[in-house]
């Protein structure tokens, strides 16, 4: 993710701890939650009026995250799926092991219990074969 504090992000910010990348914001008719946990960095975009484009899921990635991350929206079979929000889309990006261990120590500083257990990393997510995209 970005790093913090992200301005072009913090002025948008309807709720959640200030000058942190979590919270829930709105951009225009976007309402966007950004939360981590699990080894996972997860954006949730929604409209009102319908699921957000393509053009508008790129512009919130390029918002909270880095432009060298690798960022995902992924497609899960119909038993795992949990429906909040009919026009909602969701980004996906696995924290490194460096990150989990940064976001430990942040709960752990504040004086929260960290839920998480032991949590491995799930991973970088690898680039496509030069020239598939």
């Amino acid at each position: 993710m970005r790093a913090v504090p992200n301005l072009r992000l913090e002025q948008h910010r309807l709720a959640g701890p200030l000058n942190t990348n979590y919270g829930q914001f709105l951009i225009g008719p976007l309402r966007v939650i950004v939360a981590a946990g699990w080894g996972w960095d997860h954006v949730s975009v929604s409209r009102a009026d319908r699921a957000p484009t393509w053009d508008e899921m790129d512009k919130i990635k390029r918002l909270v995250f880095r432009d060298d991350e690798i960022v995902m929206q992924l497609h899960i079979n119909d038993a795992r799926k949990v429906n909040q929000h009919p026009n909602c889309l969701h980004l996906w990006r696995p924290q490194t092991a460096d990150e989990i261990a940064r976001e430990r120590a942040a709960w752990d500083a504040s004086g929260e219990p960290w839920p998480y257990g032991d949590l491995p990393s799930p991973g970088a997510i690898p680039l496509p074969p030069h020239g598939a995209v």
